[in-house]
């Protein structure tokens, strides 16, 4: 049976909820409707928060996958007084309610607009959280442990990413991790029943979830017991929570997924939930409710304060160093590294990692079946159901789960985390990738990028390009150890994601230079000639191409100087009014990219030219390398029709 003081409660607070979707004209009234019961369930009972302080560090966490249930969020957020007022629900101006906040809102954890993300972000937070609850607790883990919940629907569910994330959930046994299926059959085409009828638990239950059922989905009370048994369960736990919006909403003449409320509507539904009593406020009955609710919780959140603060107090050594402090040594150990010119790049980049996770035991990272070619993980073991502190992850072939599990991993507390994958596969990170640029999330995806091909499917022609174009992410893409170091340096100084692209081809130089590289390109190596006639710009193992051309050309008496461009948004923004110098005012400048780019284009002048792939060749290996125009007898070659054609239209200079 449901308590009746509960139901009034979630009834009003529905209506405030549906006054100010109709202010706001929002079209996502169903979806907010559905997620009320949940949402009061969590902040009433379940969520261990400190009302007074949402920025308390031992909190536990709350996704929303979906963001059109913000709305919802920001309603019950307000009714618990926790960061909101009622004006601002009705403020349709106000900068603190947005549709679709991204983190750390006035106490919002993290929501996405992305369908699918949210439980792959969720993932991420339930492995950080339970890594370092383990480090910090030890055996008192059951006593301080950080639960993380995630609201999610069948939006989300029906999104491949869920599948990926939730099965590594399962793998890994994140008991800390409860997934709150908010089930409404809430669809744009109206029948989710379509396209969404397989037997959720049997496809739970088969990746190591523990399952449970709400068969009344606004009762708080048959709520909170499956939640207390999902923490009972000792694994990753799903509730399926069926919810009755279609009462809220009946005599309604309106069907689909988005509508928005008029003024008749809104006269309905106040009359379906009988708060006949209210306008756009809380009864003042309903808000000492409220703070009779708030004190209860209280109360058990200074005695939990109190029993970790005397826990903090026994093991000081765990709790005295802060994310500065970490940063400020890792990047003053990037700046004073030991270069072994002899290393491989990627095994010099795993001397790198080695060397950071010792400072932050915080990173971790993982590859997605691929560490024995990158060589990109840490000496620690990996992160397992029976090893939390491990510092690798083995994320197998979940291209499109790993990008968003690093995002939540990161969120968490903001914690540095990377992840592996080939360049081709950077397409299915593309959605992950760019949330971080938003959250600004301490994300280092590295993509190794071959020169050799295993058929035309795997080139990646425009795959650097794209990835060059996301708004607010760098891009790095070094020759040698030294630009290496320079790019992880610019990782650790700066807020916000990036991505190194790495070759496992042998280099035969060592000869960058750190602080440059760290502002995006310089001359790498200067005109061997007195008449300098070519500048060649070029980055990452283009770069071995071009030192060998330039050799070639000299013996041609040909002077070409070679520019390294590791990062072309910070080398234009750093040098656009000092171009002339960087290219040394050699009449021919040859870009050269292992992509199709058009990133160079704003640098090409009249005898100019560009040598990138722009067409999927042969699946014939060497024929393809033969064929492609990036090899250096073709550089060459291109490179003296280029000067050709300049020293044919100006014979009065030779």
């Amino acid at each position: 049976m449901i308590d009746e003081i509960d139901k009034k409660l979630i009834n009003e607070i529905k209506y405030i909820l549906a006054c100010s979707s109709y202010k706001r004209q929002s079209p996502f009234i169903k979806s907010c409707l559905s997620a009320i019961p949940i949402l009061f369930t969590l902040f009433k009972e379940q969520l261990r928060i400190d009302f007074k302080n949402c920025e308390w560090e031992f909190k536990d966490k709350l996704i929303i996958c979906e963001g059109e249930k913000s709305l919802a969020l920001y309603t019950i957020m307000t009714y618990f007084n926790y960061g909101y007022k009622i004006d601002d629900l009705g403020d349709t101006q106000s900068k603190k309610i947005m549709n679709f906040p991204i983190k750390n809102n006035f106490g919002i954890d993290f929501t996405t607009s992305l369908f699918g993300q949210g439980i792959a972000n969720a993932v991420g937070m339930a492995i950080n959280s339970i890594r370092q609850d383990s480090y910090l607790f030890q055996n008192e883990i059951e006593k301080y442990k950080r639960y993380i919940y995630c609201i999610t629907d069948e939006k989300s569910l029906n999104e491949g990413i869920t599948y990926e994330a939730c099965s590594l959930a399962g793998l890994l046994n994140l008991d800390n991790l409860i997934i709150l299926y908010d089930n409404n059959k809430n669809s744009l085409e109206d029948d989710y029943s379509n396209s969404f009828c397989e037997d959720v638990f049997e496809r739970f239950n088969s990746i190591n979830f523990a399952t449970f059922e709400v068969i009344d989905g606004n009762n708080p009370i048959e709520i909170s017991s499956a939640i207390d048994f999902a923490k009972e369960s000792k694994k990753p736990s799903l509730i399926k929570i069926n919810s009755q919006i279609n009462d809220d909403l009946k005599n309604i003449d309106k069907t689909g997924y988005n509508f928005i409320l008029n003024q008749d509507d809104l006269h309905i539904i106040k009359c379906n939930l009988k708060v006949d009593n209210i306008d756009f406020d809380f009864t003042q009955n309903a808000y000492l409710k409220a703070k009779d609710f708030i004190e209860i919780r209280q109360r058990f959140i200074n005695e939990k304060q109190k029993q970790i603060a005397s826990f903090i107090k026994q093991n000081k050594e765990k709790f005295s160093r802060n994310v500065e402090d970490y940063k400020n040594e890792i990047i003053k150990t990037l700046s004073n590294f030991q270069i072994n010119f002899q290393m491989p790049i990627l095994k010099f980049n795993q001397q790198i990692l080695n060397a950071i996770g010792k400072i932050d035991n915080n990173l971790v990272g993982g590859n997605s079946n691929l560490a024995p070619l990158s060589l990109c993980f840490m000496d620690n073991d990996y992160f397992s159901s029976s090893n939390r502190l491990g510092s690798n992850i083995h994320f197998g072939n979940r291209e499109f789960a790993m990008g968003a599990i690093c995002n939540g991993y990161s969120s968490f507390n903001n914690s540095p985390i990377f992840c592996v994958t080939e360049l081709i596969y950077s397409d299915y990170l593309k959605s992950a990738i760019r949330h971080a640029t938003f959250l600004k999330n301490k994300v280092l995806f590295i993509f190794i990028h071959e020169n050799s091909f295993n058929g035309e499917i795997t080139q990646t022609i425009e795959q650097l390009e794209a990835l060059q174009n996301i708004p607010n992410f760098e891009v790095f893409k070094p020759y040698d150890q030294v630009e290496l170091l320079a790019s992880y340096k610019y990782f650790f100084e700066h807020d916000g994601p990036m991505a190194i692209i790495l070759n496992k081809n042998v280099i035969t130089k060592n000869e960058g230079n750190m602080k440059l590289s760290g502002e995006g390109g310089y001359e790498y190596r200067k005109c061997p000639l007195k008449e300098h006639e070519i500048t060649i710009v070029s980055s990452g193992y283009e770069i071995e191409l071009c030192l060998r051309a330039s050799e070639i050309l000299k013996n041609m008496d040909i002077g070409a100087s070679v520019v390294s461009c590791i990062n072309e948004k910070l080398f234009y923004e750093n040098n656009k009014n000092n171009l002339k110098n960087i290219f040394k005012k050699a009449p021919v400048k040859v870009f050269i990219q292992n992509s199709n780019t058009n990133i160079f284009d704003k640098y090409l002048g009249k005898f100019d030219i560009k040598i990138t792939i722009n067409d999927l060749n042969t699946n014939d290996n060497f024929k393809l390398l033969k064929d492609s125009q990036l090899n250096v007898e073709k550089i060459v070659q291109k490179t003296e029709e280029a000067i050709k054609k300049y020293r044919k239209s100006t014979p009065y200079l030779f």
